[in-house]
């Protein structure tokens, strides 16, 4: 195989083929010759020179070149960055507050379900709520009311002595000394309003609503 794939072989094998077929004469066929002789050739002579190899380590060269320019162009990384620091930025904006408490709890090592659906709008709060509801603990809860509304149900409930001893009067939106919301989600559910001279929370619960409901703050107060 070495012999028939010597470059030098195979031109004396074409030029002794040749030779016999045209009598020895090859007038007109000068170019025909000289171009076989060439591709026969110059290959072998790149080689030998080391011509193949210099182009493959330039290419090389400038593979790697191509691949540092990107990465220490600080254009480049800037609008990349910036895309993302946008990115970020459009997405923290757009959080809701109840996602950006899921994401605190989530750091604290806690996984909130669910969340309070987004309402545009909540019905007044009616003049009489006034449907007992039975069935209720009675260590979270001395007594509770709803009324039926469209698009929900409005409870008003009080708490029981044991449920909010300890507690003090202050704003949905108070926070302790640590930094943490005093009254925690219950600040997420609809319509919240805590009287707390009468132990009494109002709250609306929407149709379909699955987070902010009566047994979610039975389970705060448990």
């Amino acid at each position: 195989m070495k012999i028939i794939n010597n470059r030098w072989v195979q031109l004396l094998a074409f030029l002794l083929i040749l030779s016999p077929a045209t009598g020895g004469d090859i007038s007109g066929l000068e170019v025909p010759v000289l171009i076989v002789i060439l591709v026969i050739t110059v290959p072998a002579i790149r080689r030998r020179v080391g011509l193949d190899r210099l182009d493959s380590l330039l290419k090389q060269k400038k593979k790697k070149s191509n691949i540092a320019s990107s990465r220490s162009n600080p254009a480049k990384q800037a609008d990349g960055q910036g895309a993302a620091s946008f990115a970020e930025s459009s997405e923290l904006k757009s959080m809701t507050a109840y996602e950006k408490f899921v994401e605190m709890c989530r750091a604290d090592g806690e996984d909130p379900v669910g969340g309070p659906l987004n309402l545009s709008s909540i019905p007044e709060y009616p003049e009489e709520v006034d449907t007992p509801i039975h069935g209720l603990y009675d260590y979270i809860w001395e007594r509770g009311y709803y009324k039926e509304v469209e698009g929900g149900i409005w409870y008003e409930m009080y708490l029981a002595d044991e449920a909010i001893e300890g507690r003090e009067d202050k704003p949905i939106d108070a926070k302790d000394e640590d930094g943490e919301y005093y009254w925690g989600a219950l600040r997420f559910f609809h319509g919240i309003e805590i009287l707390f001279e009468y132990k009494q929370i109002n709250f609306f619960v929407p149709d379909g609503e699955t987070y902010a409901t009566l047994d979610e703050v039975s389970d705060i107060f448990a």
